[in-house]
């Protein structure tokens, strides 16, 4: 830009264009081995942006918040997130992958990247930031700063892709360099995967490692993805267990993977490595019939989802009922923020319920907007914003932690959701969702703030009375 790149000398204006994976070639299993050049161009700065957007504030400051500099789980999310840029773009090449290196299944969005790649491609091949391309570019992804660069504007539309859409995509046409394009509601970049085993999926876990498993209700079976992308689980995912019709999922702070069967009343308990710890039959008893959610606060108690009773209950780690709500409507899944407060989507009246640690209501009738359309499913990512999956609309809603929309009118649209159920964030910002009409899983790169998984590592050691912990915040 502006004449800073001369061939063959070190280029100023070259921050951030590319990510570099794990080069050991006698590394096994490495996915991106034995790489002796790297293409740094349009294509690989899409994909780092949007890769490490959870981790930067701009093309030259790139880790975890000072706050919590050092946690054990920063680095993991981190390294997850390089990969996840390798995935998305050859390295070597610097075209889009239109697969995963490790899951030929698995569907990378082209157009949407080209397209992408073609809004910076507008600055990039101008004659300097004086430029209609790099003043529109700049213009439009200005969020307090403006950005000077094209690798901050790409980290800029990365952490808000719904924003200014129209007007960046006039930037890229059909006479752009990288094609085919296409013309999007927003700009997520969402990884489908297929295969595996996957038969209308249900509920979703991230582990401390960053791999997804999935509750598949059709096959009677659990299916683990690496955080690569990989399938762990074969071609049929870990069954046995007494598996039958698992609906939720859980991990524990050990990676013990918790799986509730809603036809047959029992709880299934696997190993990291998909071993079953439960017996043959799973863990019965206790009276458990259909729930639809469970989580944890930091005060140790546990708050289940009723889905026939429209309720929510709250035990103590003693199994003492603490607190006992009616009024739901379609009650779906729940989680816990960092303040001990519970959020229940209500998928019968289009609408999210938050109640404080104590069982008050914090949001009167319960809020509304942000695309809401029979929201199932609920997570909250290290920012503190609400993510909640639309099985009516193939989309997401996300939501500040005082209820505020932040999803536009009608949510996010694009990444390939295909009524989606469930959903979850990892510790690299990726939002995950089960499409269960899809027979798919999506994950959307980069959109969410990185949260330390398993979720369970989140909470306190000692117990805290108002139920406050570390959930939902960054690694």
């Amino acid at each position: 830009m502006a004449g800073a790149g001369v061939a063959g000398t070190p280029n100023p204006a070259a921050s951030l264009l590319a990510v570099v994976g794990d080069c050991a070639s006698a590394t096994t299993g490495a996915a991106f081995p034995g790489v002796t050049s790297v293409a740094m161009n349009e294509i690989t700065t899409v994909a780092a942006a949007y890769a490490l957007a959870g981790f930067a504030t701009d093309s030259l400051h790139i880790g975890a918040p000072s706050a919590v500099k050092g946690h054990a789980l920063s680095r993991t999310g981190l390294a997850n997130a390089f990969t996840i840029a390798l995935n998305l773009a050859n390295q070597v090449s610097g075209v889009p992958n239109a697969t995963l290196p490790l899951n030929s299944n698995a569907v990378v969005p082209v157009t949407t990247i080209n397209t992408l790649a073609d809004i910076l491609a507008a600055c990039i091949n101008s004659n300097g930031v004086s430029s209609s391309g790099c003043s529109t570019l700049f213009a439009n992804t200005t969020y307090g700063t403006a950005p000077t660069d094209t690798a901050t504007a790409a980290i800029n539309i990365a952490q808000h892709p719904g924003a200014n859409v129209s007007a960046l995509l006039n930037l890229a046409t059909n006479a752009s360099p990288f094609q085919p394009i296409t013309s999007v509601n927003d700009f997520f970049l969402g990884i489908n995967y297929t295969g595996g085993g996957l038969n209308n999926p249900q509920g979703i876990a991230i582990d401390g490692a960053g791999n997804a498993w999935v509750a598949e209700s059709s096959g009677n079976s659990v299916i683990e993805f690496s955080s690569a992308g990989k399938v762990l689980s074969g071609a049929a995912g870990y069954t046995g267990g007494g598996l039958n019709g698992p609906l939720a999922i859980s991990i524990d702070s050990s990676n013990n993977v918790w799986v509730a069967n809603s036809s047959a009343a029992s709880v299934t308990k696997f190993s990291s490595s998909g071993a079953v710890l439960s017996g043959t039959s799973g863990y019965t008893g206790g009276g458990v019939r259909f729930p639809q959610g469970i989580a944890i606060d930091g005060s140790g108690n546990a708050w289940v989802i009723g889905y026939f009773s429209d309720g929510l209950d709250e035990f103590s780690s003693t199994g003492a009922v603490l607190f006992g709500s009616g009024g739901l409507n379609v009650p779906g899944g729940i989680a816990i923020d960092a303040s001990g407060n519970a959020w229940i989507p209500n998928g019968g009246r289009n609408a999210v319920t938050e109640f404080s640690n104590a069982g008050a209501i914090l949001s009167g009738t319960g809020y509304t907007g942000g695309g809401l359309s029979q929201p199932l499913d609920v997570a909250i990512d290290g920012a503190g914003n609400v993510w909640l999956a639309n099985n009516s609309s193939d989309s997401v809603t996300v939501l500040s932690n005082t209820g505020a929309a932040l999803s536009g009118t009608g949510g996010y649209t694009s990444g390939g959701l295909i009524f989606p159920l469930w959903i979850a964030v990892d510790g690299s910002g990726n939002v995950w969702a089960t499409n269960y009409q899809g027979n798919s899983v999506t994950e959307l790169i980069g959109v969410g703030a990185p949260v330390i998984t398993s979720i369970a590592a989140g909470l306190p050691v000692i117990p805290t009375l108002n139920g406050s912990s570390k959930l939902g915040t960054r690694p």
